[in-house]
């Protein structure tokens, strides 16, 4: 038996299975100091995906489809503000 789909992570930081979790400020932040800095959009994709891909290869801590998915939808959506704001 699946637990149920929670929409914010548990308090423990090891568990990415809910959309949201502890680690998601980190992706906003970064997402607009790329922005703002002047990241070009391509670099700035395929960065959040390695970071994606070399976290669970060095933590090896079960993400869901759903977290990397808002993971990298908050860093594109900051990149896209901190770059408004250059």
């Amino acid at each position: 038996m699946t637990a149920p789909l929670r929409l914010l992570g548990a308090a423990d930081p090891g568990v990415n299975a809910a959309p949201f979790d502890a680690w998601t400020p980190t992706h906003v932040l970064t997402g607009l100091v790329a922005g703002a800095i002047g990241v070009p959009l391509p670099w700035a994709i395929g960065g959040a995906v390695l970071y994606e891909v070399a976290e669970y290869a060095v933590e090896k801590r079960p993400e869901s489809i759903a977290n990397v998915a808002v993971d990298l939808a908050v860093f594109l959506g900051a990149w896209w503000l901190g770059a408004r704001v250059r």
